[in-house]
């Protein structure tokens, strides 16, 4: 899960499109963006996203956003691990083996950064950097759970089956990203960007 976040945002975002007039933090704004998410995991769909963007100068805006996707992980892989048995206060550890069949992300990014629009035309292109925390709460599914042999002791179990299968439940994140929008109206228009 190392790029938890790479979206492509094409949707009608509620804006005031108004005309920046560059001076220091003039005209802030704010936006909700809804779009289509395309990840390194399979099975993206839609997201939204809710921006504030202010005036650093005429071509450059600060920007702090949030928001909330849905993805999922469908390329199975096989685990060998260990779990903890009490009974009558007598601890054992078990050697087992499970498939990992498919992992559902809810992710909230939270960023900050700035954005460069290249023109300040009608059709305005521009380009951003951003940095943020993604909170990630993950469920994983698993299948075909099988308990190899039991052991005394955690010395005792074979190396192979000391591991922990642990999903990250938060990452940060630095993105750059391109994009441009084009208002409909003072209110509606169309926003595209792709960000890594």
């Amino acid at each position: 899960m190392k790029k938890i976040i790479l979206i492509l945002f094409i949707g009608l975002s509620s804006n005031t499109f108004a005309q920046e007039d560059g001076n220091f933090f003039s005209n802030p704004h704010f936006s909700i963006h809804g779009g289509l998410s395309f990840i390194s995991v399979k099975d993206g769909w839609g997201a939204f996203l809710i921006e504030g963007k202010s005036n650093v100068s005429e071509n450059l805006l600060l920007k702090m956003s949030f928001g909330y996707t849905n993805m999922t992980k469908t390329q199975p892989y096989k685990v060998k691990s260990y779990s903890e048995r009490n009974i009558n206060n007598i601890l054992a550890y078990e050697a087992v083996t499970y498939e990992v069949s498919k992992i559902e992300y809810q992710v909230i990014p939270i960023s900050i950064g700035l954005q460069y629009n290249i023109n300040n035309s009608l059709f305005k292109p521009y380009t951003f950097l951003e940095l943020g925390y993604n909170l990630i709460d993950p469920k994983s599914y698993k299948a075909n759970y099988l308990t190899v042999s039991e052991f005394d002791s955690y010395g005792e179990l074979p190396l192979e089956h000391r591991y922990v299968d642990e999903i990250p439940n938060g990452s940060y994140k630095i993105a750059i990203g391109v994009g441009f929008n084009y208002p409909f109206s003072l209110v509606f228009g169309l926003d595209v960007w792709f960000l890594t």
